[in-house]
């Protein structure tokens, strides 16, 4: 088959995979809807708040909050804007995979593999549930990964200190753990061979210039460096621990045989190959192949070190700050990409590493199939809990009509507290009271820990009755088709310290609330508040 023509073909079914997997899990959690409000009340004029005249940091994406906040500035529709810079970040990365890839492979093992296989890249990538279910989903996760991608891609072709850094500095304006990435590409240009000097002139200079100046700023603004989510969402190490081992550990049983089988080909130098054109017999191989490449050590760093150091990198922090509960490993998606480029790169090790005498024609098919392979073990985890991926998708939708229904039918102001504050926080644009600390800094620093699921752990039902909400939506928002008695509530241990408490029972109210369509919301109303009766 000629090249270019598997080129197009290899690509055209990395697009309908990523299509394919785009309708499948397409999913916004209810989280992407915080960093929205935050940006339309920037857009609006007050500022970077959850309730207007709070400033507290409840988001950990600084800079994908500014972007969907310029968006609505200029009048683009943020839901809408945000899924589409998501799939444009989303797309970007794919060619940035096949760019690292293609550098990546000599041109020797293209022509034996087939100049098309660095396009195994994409393919293993947008095969990857977890990638295509966060690439609609409004949140920085596509931002974020596309630029460790290039910052990837910049180290592994011998770029400089200075764009490595700038790209990494930007990345930690995205998320805080950014800064990690910034150090390991430190690490990475010293190992490559740049001089400690000037790495370390270059990434003072950088941090200086795009760092600093947010951190003063944000110390100026919200009183601290570290986001308030940070606090909220970290418990005793013992857990955070075994969250994030647990976490990690059944995302690297479906991904750790990629690269663990990239490593596994790329061992070794190429005098290994003994792959030869179909007119040349076994003592006579082209002298690429039986010669170690002298770019060798160059492309292994390449196609190696730098994704796999990447790699691990990634699985560090998101097992030290105890994982994650949202579907599809949201946190370890940026490190499909490595995982991608580090399997695609080998594939041609592997067709290469045969008996002399091989046709060509015949190893470019291997490299397709093997492609194929690697796509399909990438695509394995689409497959498990997709029932539950269902449920929470249909939840959140569920929350975003609450909150529209909420915010015409109540008067304005009127205070809520509830654990799931996005989109209801969202659509109804009414003052929200985090039961579970992300915008309330009392609770996040002082809450007490009752529970071991990831950013669910803190309460302090006392601060959530201080602030005296006018609805309470507890039960993690219980939302039924008809009327409900109160014993009936299921109420989540994270709301357990506001009922014990006896202001609950004697300001607070239960009742079902109409949503139309003959479902009804239970809640509980505190007595004297502008919230409307049954």
């Amino acid at each position: 088959m000629n090249p270019a023509l598997r080129n197009v073909i290899l690509a055209v079914a990395a697009a309908a995979i990523f299509a394919g997997g785009l309708w499948w899990f397409h999913y916004m959690p209810d989280d992407a809807y915080i960093g929205m409000r935050y940006a339309r009340n920037a857009a609006g004029g007050e500022g970077l708040v959850f309730n207007p005249g709070e400033r507290v940091e409840g988001y950990t994406n600084f800079l994908w909050v500014i972007i969907l906040a310029s968006a609505a500035r200029a009048g683009i529709p943020l839901v809408q804007g945000a899924r589409i810079l998501g799939l444009l970040f989303s797309a970007g990365t794919l060619v940035l995979a096949w760019r690292a890839c293609d550098t990546a492979i000599s041109p020797g093992e293209k022509r034996w593999s087939g100049a098309g296989v660095a396009m195994a890249a994409p393919l293993i990538l947008a095969a990857s549930a977890p990638f295509a279910t966060w690439a609609l989903s409004g949140t920085e996760i596509p931002l974020f990964t596309f630029l460790l991608t290039a910052g990837m891609l910049l180290l592994s072709t011998g770029r400089g200190p200075r764009p490595v850094f700038t790209v990494f500095a930007v990345l930690t304006l995205v998320r805080p753990e950014g800064a990690a990435y910034y150090l390991l590409a430190a690490v990475l240009l010293i190992v490559r061979g740049e001089k400690t000097r000037r790495v370390a002139a270059e990434g003072i200079l950088a941090a200086a210039l795009l760092l600093a100046p947010y951190l003063l700023w944000k110390i100026s603004y919200f009183g601290g460096v570290l986001p308030n989510t940070f606090y909220a969402k970290t418990g005793a190490p013992a857990i955070q621990l075994r969250n994030g081992i647990a976490y990690t550990g059944h995302f690297a049983a479906w991904y750790i045989w990629l690269p663990a089988a990239a490593l596994f080909f790329l061992r070794g130098g190429s005098e290994r190959n003994g792959c030869s054109d179909e007119h040349t017999d076994s003592t006579a191989v082209s002298s690429e192949n039986t010669a170690r490449d002298p770019h060798h050590h160059r492309r292994y760093f390449g196609r190696a070190v730098v994704p796999l150091s990447i790699i691990v990198l990634n699985w560090i922090i998101v097992t030290v700050l105890g994982g994650d509960w949202m579907p599809q490993y949201r946190l370890l998606v940026p490190c499909l990409p490595a995982i991608a480029v580090m399997a695609a790169a080998a594939i041609p090790r592997a067709t290469m590493l045969q008996r002399t005498g091989q046709r060509c024609q015949s190893c470019a098919w291997q490299s397709v199939a093997l492609a194929v392979i690697f796509a399909s073990v990438a695509m394995a985890p689409g497959s498990s809990g997709y029932d539950g991926f269902v449920r929470e998708r249909l939840a959140v939708k569920a929350f975003g009509r609450v909150g529209e229904t909420l915010g015409a039918r109540l008067p304005e102001g009127t205070i809520l507290g509830c654990g799931s504050t996005g989109a209801i926080g969202y659509y109804s644009g009414l003052p929200i009271i985090d039961i579970l600390g992300l915008t309330e800094p009392e609770i996040a620093r002082k809450g007490k820990i009752v529970s071991n699921q990831p950013g669910h752990m803190k309460t302090l039902g006392s601060h959530v009755l201080d602030r005296k909400p006018d609805l309470l939506l507890l039960g993690n928002i219980q939302i039924h088709r008809g009327r409900r008695p109160e014993d009936l509530e299921r109420i989540k241990v994270q709301e357990r310290d506001i009922i014990f408490d006896s202001r609950f029972s004697s300001d607070y109210e239960f009742m079902n609330l109409s949503l139309g369509g003959g479902f009804f919301l239970s809640c509980y109303r505190r007595s004297g508040s502008p919230a409307f009766s049954e």
